[in-house]
């Protein structure tokens, strides 16, 4: 009788004894805190409606630990607080407590249900499942979901009605021993079996795909069987293949990009130069010209006045005026490094370019020039003035590189939106360690000059949207090559 009125009043009961448990910690705690000036001889009295409401009420419990340990922190606050902190650490077990305590309740209870329950969730999670799910028993497929008929592609009565050894049929030949011996150990129990493996399977239409196999042997009507989650992991493995190949070209593509950053410090380096050339030339090339002209004027007046001066005062008044020239090069170089503009582009033959530059830069008399020019170049889209200033710059160091004499080859040919023209000679070439710094403004391997003419030749070149690359070897000579683009290699 009583327990049957308890039973259906179960939760009132519960409620109505947890109401006096509150109630007793309250005026406990008030007591200890307001007349014995303590706040620990009864808290470990709270652990039972703590604990009890967490078997009752599982995560609702943590009201009742919230509530008592409110009270605590409130009490002490109010009545002791020289032992607050106390408190606090007192209120946080009790949370503490109450969640460890509902969160086991929850599992004890949940794994009840789950026994209970357990064919139905089986057949519901194997429905619902994102892998294929397949029990096999003598080589015999007894249970297939549908995950594993997408995978295989057959259709769930034909994978249930295949013979023994089936399975076997549709693995990959190359897979096919390992994947079989396996299934035999798994199928005597043996301990040696590997468990989790990948192979390929051939799907009824024919496709080949990879999949991911879990296996374990289970009891099923009372006899040892094999139970397989299939998973499709064709896409990883064509990933995985991609990066093979990946990290094996990954060298290749570091140094690749290795030198693309070494070529971007180059360059950082190379404006820094620039700037503080521009600075320079801004400040003295004006003043250095004026008193150049000058002394030019003055020599030609001598040189007028004077028709029948002697070979002596003749020749140091034609050293005059060469040091002159060289002075006003440099000066124009400066200038020409500091300022480069791209200048009005306009369509020129190559053969034009190379004959002004010919002109305005004589070969010495133990030089050979050859023109090697061939009919029917395209013509170039470029600053016509610029390009004779590059070209007369190679044409005097190939020039100055053969001091004895040599042969000096200019060649052009089509390159497909472009026209490269070379200008080769015989001379000394250039060192391996001086081939890294020759574009660099300011670097000069001779005692004459300041190291200018390729810097502003490769500046104007990249400014015409075009480039310079040299070739070299010690005693054999060397070869420029500027890249420059025709009109329709600039649309």
């Amino acid at each position: 009788m009583v327990a049957r009125l308890y039973r259906g009043h179960e939760e009132a009961y519960r409620i109505a004894v947890m109401a006096i448990f509150l109630a007793s910690a309250l005026c406990l705690i008030f007591y200890a805190h307001l007349i014995l000036k303590t706040g620990a001889i009864f808290t470990h009295l709270f652990y039972v409606p703590i604990v009890l409401s967490a078997i009752w009420w599982k995560r609702k419990s943590l009201a009742v630990a919230l509530c008592l340990g409110g009270a605590v922190i409130a009490s002490s606050a109010i009545f002791l607080p020289e032992d607050l902190s106390n408190n606090i650490l007192r209120a946080s077990m009790f949370l503490l407590i109450a969640s460890v305590v509902s969160i086991l309740s929850e599992r004890i209870a949940g794994r009840e249900e789950a026994l209970r329950e357990s064919e139905e969730t089986f057949r519901l999670l194997s429905e619902q499942s994102l892998v294929g799910i397949m029990i096999f028993q003598d080589t015999i497929c007894k249970y297939a979901n549908q995950v594993s008929s997408e995978i295989t592609e057959y259709s769930i009565e034909e994978i249930l009605g295949w013979s023994p050894g089936g399975f076997a049929e549709i693995v990959h030949p190359d897979n096919r021993p390992f994947v079989v011996e396996q299934s035999e150990k798994k199928q005597r129990g043996g301990e040696d079996a590997v468990a989790n493996y990948d192979f390929r399977i051939i799907t009824k239409t024919g496709k080949i795909k990879w999949v991911d196999l879990y296996s374990k042997t289970i009891s099923f009507g009372g006899r040892n069987a094999i139970f397989i989650i299939l998973l499709d992991v064709t896409d990883r493995k064509l990933a995985e293949e991609k990066l093979t190949e990946y990290s094996q070209n990954l060298e290749e593509m570091v140094k690749e990009r290795t030198g693309e950053l070494r070529d971007a410090q180059e360059q950082l380096i190379r404006k820094g130069k620039l700037a503080v050339v521009g600075q320079l030339a801004g400040s003295v090339g004006h003043e250095l010209r004026n008193p150049l002209g000058i002394i030019s004027n003055a020599v030609y007046y001598l040189k007028m006045i004077h028709p029948d001066a002697d070979d002596t005062t003749k020749e140091y008044m034609d050293i005059i005026s060469s040091e002159i020239r060289n002075s006003e090069k440099i000066i124009s170089d400066l200038l020409d490094f500091s300022r480069v503009k791209q200048g009005k582009r306009e369509e020129i033959a190559v053969t034009e370019l190379v004959t002004q530059a010919l002109d305005r830069q004589a070969p010495p008399d133990r030089i050979e020039v050859v023109r090697d020019l061939p009919a029917g170049l395209l013509s170039v889209h470029v600053n016509a003035r610029q390009i004779v200033q590059i070209l007369t710059n190679l044409l005097s160091n190939a020039y100055q590189a053969m001091p004895e004499g040599g042969i000096l080859t200019v060649h052009a040919e089509d390159g497909g939106g472009t026209v490269r023209l070379s200008v080769s000679d015989t001379g000394s070439g250039i060192s391996e360690g001086d081939m890294e710094k020759i574009f660099e403004p300011l670097f000069t391997s001779r005692a004459r000059g300041i190291g200018l003419g390729l810097a502003v030749s490769r500046n104007l070149i990249e400014g015409n949207g075009g480039t310079i690359e040299v070739w070299s070897k010690e005693g054999r000579g060397s070869t420029f090559t500027v890249t420059l683009p025709t009109r329709e290699g600039d649309s």
